[in-house]
């Protein structure tokens, strides 16, 4: 299709409601809307590389839900974390390849935030698999990646939506996919339940001073479901599709109009 606009997605954090993502990206290809770039902090970094890799998403969804707690953390109690993060990082090796960011048909961007200047690090280069291991580092939860001269941790402490990356890859229209913290009652169980609470009560109140600038804002409902578990992945895709089967005649409509 000639001279149609170039969409860009940017898929937020949330830890497991990220799994909504998935739901999200399953509607636009089922009404074959392009996703011509991809930016993601956190678990929407872990959603986009895969899919931009060509990992079949309904696979990793059930391996969500079904993977031992234990076989994926590796406790190490260091003085900068409690989770070393190197059975993560594996894991998405292994889902990724190894790839690349330039083994990638689709432009991917990862968003961390680096310690040292107190500022968001855009990572498009070199290993798909650092890059996520630095953005899926909640504070305190996962020990800092260290590259170059930065220290970096979770990607949503300072763009929990990167939608201004995707508009500087080069989108036209960017689509939003929001799971973030805005409330919802869960109980605190573990030392997991209170920092992730924690993160996403922080990241609400910055988010509440600048607004999501995307041409259209996706958010699945995923309030009731506990953050700081994937037992329910498989729930959060459905609402994923659900909220995306809302947004899909204005998107259609949008997209159709530019040409």
């Amino acid at each position: 299709m000639k001279n149609r606009k170039k969409v860009g997605i940017a898929l937020g954090s949330g830890a497991s409601r990220g799994m909504a993502h998935i739901g999200v990206i399953e509607v636009l290809k089922k009404y074959d809307i392009p996703i011509d770039f991809v930016a993601g902090s956190s678990i929407g970094a872990v959603i986009g590389a895969l899919y931009c890799a060509g990992v079949d998403l309904e696979y990793f969804s059930r391996l969500a839900a079904h993977v031992p707690t234990k076989t994926i953390l590796d406790f190490s109690f260091s003085k900068n974390g409690l989770i070393a993060g190197h059975k993560i990082k594996s894991i998405m090796s292994l889902l990724l390849r190894n790839r690349t960011f330039q083994d990638l048909k689709t432009p991917l961007c990862v968003i961390a935030t680096d310690l040292v200047k107190c500022e968001r690090v855009i990572l498009n280069q070199g290993s798909i698999s650092e890059a996520l291991r630095a953005s899926i580092s909640i504070p305190g939860v996962f020990a800092p990646v260290k590259y170059k001269d930065k220290i970096l941790v979770d990607g949503g402490v300072t763009d929990r939506v990167p939608v201004t990356v995707v508009k500087e890859m080069g989108a036209d229209f960017v689509i939003a996919s929001d799971v973030g913290f805005n409330g919802g009652n869960f109980k605190i169980k573990s030392f997991f339940d209170v920092v992730i609470r924690s993160l996403g009560i922080m990241e609400k109140e910055a988010a509440t001073l600048k607004t999501i600038h995307a041409d259209v804002v996706i958010k699945p409902e995923v309030e009731d479901i506990n953050p700081a578990s994937f037992e329910e992945a498989e729930k959060c895709v459905q609402r994923g599709r659900e909220a995306a089967e809302r947004a899909v005649p204005y998107i259609l409509e949008a997209l159709n109009s530019s040409l």
